[in-house]
């Protein structure tokens, strides 16, 4: 019941706002008159004053029910136009296995571009390090890969975020160079895989396929694979994100993987 209540709350906060809006208030305030006058008429006494009292206050009623009606389709019609200028297309509750058919309905047709960006991608690589070079052969892949030594290597992100994981001290640094180990081969023999690593805590991991992209944020206490994700195509939030995996691709402090 509460929740319900609190639903309806925002609606109606969100229709009173658009009522606020330009030349909206006359129309509200028109009805109001019209229906306050029918209730007046309704107490002088006559049937002639009934009837028409009666009549004022249905179109008056009936007005701000069209009104209010209009106004929260137009609250739907500019959630949608925002959204559309996102290019949010889904929310899922968490990310790697849990979503893995979407990532493959993607990665079947992909024709230009991946780009990957994360710590050190353990459930990527246990997923797909068998599609690696096919990859490759129909795109261009980057990844982006936490340095395993940044910023030292005594007090490393790589521990650090172990340490908010719950996970073994090392677990990030085995992650990052068997990553490494395992993609030589397809490294040195294509160029079109290339692996950078980065010196700067993440926040956020991107798995970009051609025009859509899948992110998500790195939550304090909570491994990857248990965060939201956001999938999102063609608006600005996939462009802010891309400016976002490029500087980290050629900033200064990342460098090619060994």
């Amino acid at each position: 019941m509460m929740k319900v209540t609190s639903t309806l709350g925002r609606t109606m906060r969100a229709a009173w706002r658009n009522a606020t809006r330009s030349s909206n208030p006359v129309y509200f305030l028109v009805q109001i008159v019209i229906a306050m006058a029918g209730g007046i008429m309704l107490s002088i006494e006559g049937a002639a004053w009934t009837a028409v009292g009666t009549g004022l206050i249905a179109t008056g009623i009936a007005g701000l029910v069209a009104f209010f009606h209009v106004l929260l389709e137009e609250g739907r019609a500019q959630r949608q136009r925002s959204l559309e200028r996102s290019g949010l297309h889904s929310i899922f509750a968490t990310r790697s296995v849990s979503i893995r058919s979407e990532y493959e309905d993607r990665l079947r047709y992909a024709s230009r571009q991946i780009d990957i960006l994360g710590f050190g991608l353990n459930s990527l690589r246990q997923d797909f390090s068998g599609s690696f070079d096919e990859w490759a052969k129909r795109c261009n892949v980057r990844v982006l890969l936490l340095d395993p030594d940044a910023p030292d290597e005594k007090s490393s992100y790589a521990d650090a975020r172990d340490r908010e994981e719950g996970a073994n001290l090392g677990t990030i640094r085995a992650e990052v160079r068997q990553f490494l180990d395992e993609t030589q081969a397809l490294r040195n023999s294509n160029t079109n895989f290339t692996v950078r690593l980065y010196r700067t805590m993440p926040s956020v991991n991107i798995f970009r396929v051609d025009s859509s992209m899948f992110f998500g944020p790195y939550l304090l206490h909570q491994p990857s694979r248990r965060t939201p994700t956001l999938l999102v195509g063609d608006g600005f939030l996939f462009d802010r994100l891309m400016d976002h995996f490029e500087q980290l691709w050629s900033d200064e402090n990342s460098r090619p993987a060994p």
